[in-house]
């Protein structure tokens, strides 16, 4: 691909003069914040662009020219030549069609057995059961290796991935990278990897084009960066990741966001937000040169190696307040499949409880439970008097994944938060409002907004702000960052813990990302298949894990897939 230039019909330019590369066999990463241009570059390379964009330049895919091509071309090569799997498999997969179905609308023909039992060990699925199931029955990771099944089963020579380890706990994604290798070294097949994970691309990618506001910022191969990136936004992407190995004061981060196509200049992109920013990045765009095997976009020539320790340790004692909630010995049962088994947590005000495993481990189902959306077939949940005297309302409010499900998309940010004053039993004066706004960093003008014209980010802190209005004093939180870019998610971990101290609550946190639980949580519990293997000091189940299944936890970061980083020091680890 060469000179990418994709475009609104109201002339906004959405990705700017890219062009990359993909050989066979090989495996390149594009990898940037939400707005960075990176999934509709590859929506280009696979003809999916929305209407009203359109592109110019020029895309070859094994010889062929897809310049100015229309749907009749791009659907004959779609499949064949080039396949795209979406970042949730269900919206490639119907829920009417069991998964033997699913892989046989690829092939185009009813799928004999022999092949169909291929088509799943290739995969990693050894159970047959799994063809006559349907996407509802299936677990996420099973989900994404059935989507992994369907993209291949036209056998394409390129395959464009977008995001498609982001809902995967460590396990699972450090097994779903791993199969996406092997699957790729049998069939010489070319992978695009969408993705604003770094050390995910860092551990499986032969080469990284790093995006920002539309345009490619740096570009090297990961046994070139070192831990020393040419460009500063590629330093702020790798500061952003939290890091696993130890606990710091709070997690660097760059205010602001990606500037939307109508606000951007003709300077460098990253000035308004670079801290290394000088009157010459203003003179015009800096063009993407080469540096030694690299290439990157910056007029100066920075030593941006990154530091050793990214902030200094702390230590709090958050372990020895009053208990503000406790669930003892709670169980619950779907059907056949026992969820939790006699699970037993708590929580003291002012800290923060982090719970922790892989998908299937139970810690939503517990959580659903606590916040009073699931019933228990067993166990109690309590919260002492003094806690629900200082809350008129429910103590316990929580903070979901998708903050879209809290949020009325008919109803501004004002009227949303007032009504949760209101169940508070507090005035919902519009003052009340702008303070709460103002109390998760908002300014008050966003009142008047709705939360559909919010960005990601936005509309998370505004969900902590619903949850906070009826005083409560345990925030629950589930993978409450998981869907955000780790620029975004550093804001919003920093927040949460700033509103800890403030305010003095409690927080349960569930997580799968185990750099967040590290960062965020005070006490830790680790679930396995409804069972809790172990818990205690966040710091030492880190430090000193005595269960297997949490060593196994630990082991499982993209770090130690087989790619291209095998032996390189990554920020992480």
């Amino acid at each position: 691909m060469q000179h990418l230039t994709i475009e609104t019909d109201a002339g906004a330019v959405i990705v700017d003069d890219v062009g990359l590369r993909v050989r066979a066999g090989e495996t390149i990463a594009i990898v940037g914040e939400s707005g960075s241009g990176k999934s509709v570059t590859a929506r280009a390379i696979t003809g999916l662009l929305p209407a009203g964009l359109s592109t110019t330049g020029h895309i070859q895919i094994d010889g062929r020219s897809f310049e100015n091509a229309d749907e009749k071309t791009w659907r004959s090569a779609r499949g064949s030549a080039i396949t795209w799997l979406p970042q949730d498999p269900f919206t490639m997969l119907s829920p009417l069609r069991n998964v033997k179905s699913a892989i046989s609308d690829g092939i185009g023909t009813r799928i004999p057995r022999d092949e169909l039992v291929k088509r799943l060990n290739e995969v990693g699925i050894n159970d047959e059961s799994v063809a006559r199931k349907y996407p509802f029955q299936l677990s996420g990771g099973i989900r994404q290796r059935v989507g992994i099944a369907c993209a291949l089963s036209s056998d394409p020579r390129i395959l464009v991935a977008d995001e498609p380890t982001t809902a995967l706990d460590v396990t699972s994604q450090r097994k779903v990278l791993s199969l996406m290798r092997e699957v790729q070294r049998a069939r010489g097949l070319a992978l695009v990897l969408i993705t604003h994970d770094l050390p995910v691309a860092l551990s499986v990618a032969d080469r990284i084009y790093v995006m920002y506001a539309g345009t490619v910022v740096e570009e090297f191969a990961p046994g070139e960066l070192a831990n020393r990136p040419l460009h500063p936004y590629t330093q702020s992407l790798l500061m952003a990741d939290p890091p696993v190995d130890r606990k710091v004061a709070r997690l660097a981060s760059v205010a602001g966001g990606v500037p939307t196509p109508g606000d951007r200049r003709a300077e460098c992109v990253f000035k308004p937000r670079c801290d290394y920013a000088i009157e010459d990045c203003a003179k015009g765009r800096p063009l993407l040169v080469e540096v030694g095997n690299r290439r990157t976009a910056c007029v100066r020539s920075l030593d941006l190696t990154l530091p050793a320790h990214r902030a200094s340790e702390c230590a709090r004692d958050r372990n020895s307040g009053p208990i503000v909630l406790s669930a003892s010995r709670i169980k619950k049962r779907f059907g056949e499949h026992e969820a939790l088994r006699g699970v037993t947590i708590e929580a003291r005000r002012g800290q923060i409880v982090g719970i922790v495993g892989g998908s299937g481990s139970g810690k939503t189902t517990l959580a659903r439970i606590i916040a009073g959306l699931e019933v228990a077939d067993e166990g109690v949940v309590e919260t002492p008097m003094e806690t629900r005297e200082r809350c008129r309302a429910k103590p316990v409010q929580m903070v979901f994944q998708d903050p879209s499900g809290t949020l009325n998309p008919s109803q501004t940010v004002g009227k949303i938060l007032r009504n949760a004053l209101a169940a508070g039993s507090m005035d919902s004066r519009p003052s009340d409002a702008v303070a709460l706004l103002s109390l998760v960093g908002l300014p008050g003008s966003f009142a008047d907004r709705k939360a559909s014209s919010l960005s990601g980010g936005q509309r998370q802190r505004v969900a902590i702000a619903r949850a906070l209005g009826p005083r409560s004093q345990v925030l629950l939180s589930d993978e409450p960052t998981s869907a955000l870019d780790v620029m975004v998610q550093a804001q919003v971990l920093n927040l949460l813990r700033d509103l800890r101290d403030e305010l003095d609550v409690a927080m349960v946190f569930v997580t799968h990302d185990l750099g967040v639980a590290r960062q965020m949580t005070d006490y830790l519990y680790v679930l396995e298949r409804g069972h809790c293997v172990e818990h205690g000091p966040t710091e030492q189940v880190f430090d000193d894990p005595r269960h297997e299944y949490t060593r196994e936890l630990l082991r499982g970061g993209p770090t130690y897939v087989d790619g291209p980083m095998a032996g390189v020091a990554t920020v992480n680890h």
